[in-house]
């Protein structure tokens, strides 16, 4: 019954993907500015706590796409990209630790990819998954914490992906698009 809920959410996740894309607004980022994840993360029977989404933060020119999975040895393994399109900045990082209460997910890892920050250094979100269907209020980010590789910022070298942990990326802000999806 997992295996096929877990199935279920990818192709949720893949429609929902489908669907943004073919909107035909003005102001949609064109297939060279959404952010991808090239290849994809299996829901394996049995695996722990995981999270993924897509969307564009309400109020900005920002879209990301992210997904997280813990095996069953306890491992984390994910990624998610984030595009600025104002700034024409686009962030690729590996998640390697989640913590999941209820349905809100703290993630963090390190940029692999960017024409902006150096690859190497931290990063961090939250994400909360407030259900589906029209009548659900919207899913919910903080902003992204991105810091170099070596940083001497305090909040740096305090970005844990503790759930409880509430830093300086702001609270949580409503997704204008896109859905949340959280497994405790």
């Amino acid at each position: 019954m997992k295996t096929l809920r877990a199935y279920i959410l990818a192709a949720l996740f893949l429609f929902s993907l489908i669907l943004i894309k073919g909107c035909n607004r003005t102001d949609s980022p064109t297939a060279a500015e959404e952010p991808s994840i090239s290849g994809t993360i299996s829901f394996e029977k049995g695996s722990g706590p995981s999270a993924g989404g897509q969307g564009r933060i309400s109020g900005t020119d920002r879209t990301f796409a992210f997904s997280a999975v813990t095996h069953k040895d306890g491992s984390v393994s994910g990624q998610g990209q984030l595009n600025n399109r104002a700034a024409g900045v686009k962030i690729h990082f590996s998640i390697d630790c989640i913590s999941v209460s209820g349905n809100a997910a703290t993630m963090s890892g390190t940029v692999t990819n960017s024409n902006f920050y150096v690859p190497g250094g931290p990063c961090w979100f939250k994400v909360k998954d407030n259900g589906e269907g029209v009548n659900a209020p919207p899913d919910e980010i903080t902003g992204f914490l991105f810091c170099e590789p070596d940083d001497p910022d305090p909040l740096c070298n305090q970005l844990t992906c503790d759930v409880n942990n509430e830093s300086d990326a702001g609270g949580l802000n409503p997704i204008e698009s896109g859905n949340i999806q959280v497994k405790p």
